[in-house]
């Protein structure tokens, strides 16, 4: 595993990537709600698949564009294995390295060749993919402006408010 900081609009966020076959685990002591949960992820690329030791909590897949609001509501106790069945990456906002805030944020997931508009009053950091702006291409990681974007790759990222 390799971890990486950015300082994206003010906020600190991380990338995780893995390399095929490791292994990161996840232990949640008592049923948890997703908006409590100290990290807000987002998978940009790969696959992970999860074995639980609870029987009644099934771990969600994760692929590109899982955001943390695909889990359920309430994420049941249980220590959860995740193996990474491809080369995977997922960004990171730690409630506790961000003094203790969130901010509003969104996914943006793009297909290649395809078109959106970002307003004025977004902000839009992008993970992964390229992307074009008004002319000029932009490849993850990297801050891009608002305007029509469209997608040279299939682009990754978050939206800020």
């Amino acid at each position: 595993m390799v971890t990486t900081k950015f300082d994206v609009f003010g906020w600190c966020v991380e990338r995780y990537t893995f390399d095929q076959g490791e292994q990161y685990t996840i232990d949640l002591r008592t049923n948890t709600s997703r908006d409590t949960l100290a990290n807000r992820t987002f998978y940009v690329r790969g696959n992970a698949t999860g074995v639980s030791d609870n029987p009644a909590y099934v771990p969600p897949e994760r692929n590109p564009g899982f955001f943390y609001t695909d889990m359920p509501e309430t994420i049941l106790a249980a220590k959860t294995t995740y193996t990474a069945n491809l080369p995977l990456e997922w960004w990171c906002l730690n409630w506790h390295m961000n003094n203790k805030s969130f901010p509003i944020m969104d996914r943006f997931v793009v297909s290649s060749r395809s078109s959106t508009p970002v307003a004025t009053n977004k902000k839009l950091f992008l993970c992964l993919g390229k992307v074009e702006v008004a002319g000029v291409e932009y490849t993850g990681p990297c801050e891009v402006p608002s305007g029509n974007i469209t997608a040279i790759e299939d682009a990754y990222g978050l939206l800020f408010d």
